[in-house]
């Protein structure tokens, strides 16, 4: 019965990476000079630019400073944290700072994240961090240098002072010397140096 079943398995798995194969190469991913209708791809990136970018006036911009909450409905250092960035984010100017929740309560919710992330400055703290959770990383927008983290160890009134110095070393340091390396910034999961 364990040999029908793997063997059952392996053919399952075969299966489906050809039907992924097949989607893979029947979709339109490329747009051609020809070509003059939008593509799902271009949907979709259209769709990530409105979670990524602020708009201001009619106006699409990129933010000065991202803050990124990873988080996730059984994180139990969240449950603290999460509160006290709302309130510190109530305080903070909208047309220069963006927040987004990592949410990485489950795989599928994970691989969301990834999908908005991929190919933009805030895929390397996703690489960062993936899997961490109960961290806010303040990132350059221009950029994605990280520059200071907080945790559920800190007030909203840090949390609070943390945006607004994030934003001061953005708009006053040259990008590339903004990195701070935080007390509160965990290790980062990478193996290879960036």
């Amino acid at each position: 019965m364990k040999n029908f079943l793997l063997r059952n398995m392996r053919i399952t798995k075969t299966a489906m990476l050809f039907v992924v194969g097949l989607s893979f190469f029947s979709s339109s991913y490329y747009v051609t000079s020809a070509q003059t209708s939008v593509t799902s791809t271009d949907f979709d990136n259209v769709q990530r630019s409105k979670k990524l970018l602020i708009e201001e006036n009619g106006v699409t911009k990129q933010p000065e400073l991202y803050v990124v909450n990873f988080t996730a409905d059984w994180c139990p250092n969240c449950k603290v944290l999460d509160p006290a960035l709302y309130k510190a984010l109530e305080n903070v100017d909208k047309s220069r700072v963006k927040h987004i929740a990592f949410d990485m309560t489950t795989p599928a919710k994970t691989n969301q994240t990834f999908d908005l992330v991929n190919g933009t400055v805030l895929a390397g703290v996703y690489g960062d961090y993936l899997g961490i959770t109960g961290v806010v990383v303040m990132i350059a927008g221009d950029s994605g240098e990280k520059i200071d983290c907080a945790t559920r160890l800190v007030s909203s009134e840090v949390i609070g002072a943390s945006i607004e110095n994030s934003l001061d070393i953005v708009r006053d340091r040259p990008a590339g010397t903004r990195t701070t390396d935080s007390y509160f910034c965990p290790p980062s999961n990478r193996k290879i140096p960036a």
